[in-house]
């Protein structure tokens, strides 16, 4: 290894995303210039024992290194706001999700969420390259046909919270995970409780934009091109994604996607069915 960095990616998964996760980190490391630097820290929400053995080899493989967290009330049991929060307007994995600054290893300055419905089709560590400066947060302006009806909070677009670059040791420091699950618990019989809303309204003044080709959803694909200068930045994204996101409810493993990068998701699936081999006793 010529770089003694290491590449921190978080995931939260359960069986139902086991294949994309695959997908995901195979496709990431596949791209990377330094495989052997990458540690995956996963979230595990009820991943099986074969699935787990699968994204071992993965990791294995490309001489990675693999952390499988599993997803339990008790894993934070001095954190206060974990039992606080029960009647969170949260979907479980979300939950987890703002539980992340908290489960890398605390000397982890920054690290790269990435959701598993992935295609990932560059060297993500040109985004360590980058200075956040005072941001806490960087991540790709959501631009779908409701990302308008989302935002009070100035002119520009609300981003989306699929692909997140974080600062952890400045989430950590100001407690965001408390004003967080504050925020949600005071708006959760209002419209604007989940999560995406809630990190807008807490860090869209913290964050510095990525470019889409980061995270280029399917609405890019779909729907409208934006008017002004963020129209060229969208066309970049299309043409050539850095992260490809099967966002929406049509899946690249359904038999009817259009998406145009389905073809790379089940490249990457066949990829990875090939370089797993099982255990009998799984």
């Amino acid at each position: 290894m010529t770089n003694t960095q290491t590449y921190t990616i978080t995931s939260v998964a359960n069986h139902h995303d086991a294949e994309s996760l695959s997908v995901m980190m195979t496709s990431l490391l596949h791209h990377a210039s330094e495989p052997e630097a990458f540690a995956f820290y996963i979230m595990d929400m009820g991943l099986s024992d074969q699935h787990k053995w699968s994204l071992r080899q993965i990791a294995a493989q490309f001489h990675s290194e693999l952390y499988l967290i599993a997803a339990t009330p008790g894993i934070f049991p001095t954190m206060s706001w974990v039992h606080a929060v029960r009647s969170r307007p949260l979907a479980a994995p979300d939950y987890y999700r703002l539980l992340l600054p908290y489960v890398v290893d605390t000397p982890v300055r920054r690290f790269l969420y990435i959701d598993p419905d992935t295609v990932v089709r560059s060297d993500v560590t040109l985004l360590w390259e980058d200075p956040l400066d005072d941001a806490i947060v960087a991540a790709a302006d959501r631009v779908d046909s409701t990302a308008a009806g989302l935002t009070n909070f100035d002119a520009s677009r609300p981003f989306h919270v699929g692909v997140l670059m974080i600062e952890a040791w400045k989430w950590r420091a100001q407690r965001l995970s408390d004003t967080l699950f504050s925020h949600m618990n005071k708006n959760k019989s209002s419209h604007v409780s989940g999560l995406q809303d809630a990190l807008n309204a807490v860090l869209f003044h913290q964050r510095r934009s990525l470019h889409p080709r980061w995270n280029t959803t399917t609405a890019m694909f779909t729907d409208p091109l934006p008017a002004g200068p963020y129209r060229q930045q969208i066309i970049e994204a299309i043409s050539d994604p850095a992260i490809a996101h099967f966002t929406g409810s049509v899946k690249p493993w359904n038999a009817y996607c259009p998406h145009p990068y389905k073809y790379e998701y089940e490249y990457y699936r066949a990829r990875t069915m090939a370089a797993v081999t099982l255990p009998r006793t799984l």
